[in-house]
């Protein structure tokens, strides 16, 4: 369903902000994302589930726009459907097909999420330049510590 007065961005996913970084960016190049509003009750905005991931984010909008009212918010996804769906979502060949199991492919992860620090996290994710690129099904959906940093 879709509100009359809620105007969604014209991509889902903007992905205007990130570790990639918002040097020499302004207001007007990220608006340009978004429809036209011509009254005061009408909002748009945007949904990039990856900004959870980069804890600079934040301080980029804040950088970016700060005489703007913006109001950003988190919506959590149970934590087993959204890597049961990013499995799917992957093999759907959209990205890169994982020739595992989805058990395999978990049991695979939780190993090696065992054996890495947050940082060394980071660091996978950012070396996968976008962050399905390398899905991490378990970590996607641990919160906490996307909502921490």
């Amino acid at each position: 369903m879709h509100h009359p007065l809620i105007k969604p961005a014209k991509t889902k996913e903007v992905r205007f902000f990130g570790p990639h970084g918002i040097e020499g960016k302004k207001v007007e190049d990220y608006a340009r994302f978004f429809p036209t509003i011509n009254d005061s009750l009408t909002i748009t905005g945007e949904a990039t589930p990856g900004y959870m991931f980069f804890p600079e984010v934040a301080e980029q909008i804040k950088s970016l726009m700060p005489e703007n009212n913006f109001k950003m918010v988190a919506i959590f996804r149970e934590p087993f459907d959204r890597a049961v769906s990013a499995y799917h979502f992957v093999r759907s060949g959209r990205m890169h097909p994982p020739k595992d199991t989805f058990l395999e492919t978990i049991t695979h992860e939780i190993e090696t999420f065992r054996n890495c620090t947050q940082q060394q996290m980071k660091q996978k994710r950012l070396a996968a330049g976008a962050i399905l690129n390398e899905t991490l099904e378990i970590e996607h959906g641990m919160f906490c510590y996307q909502a921490i940093t």
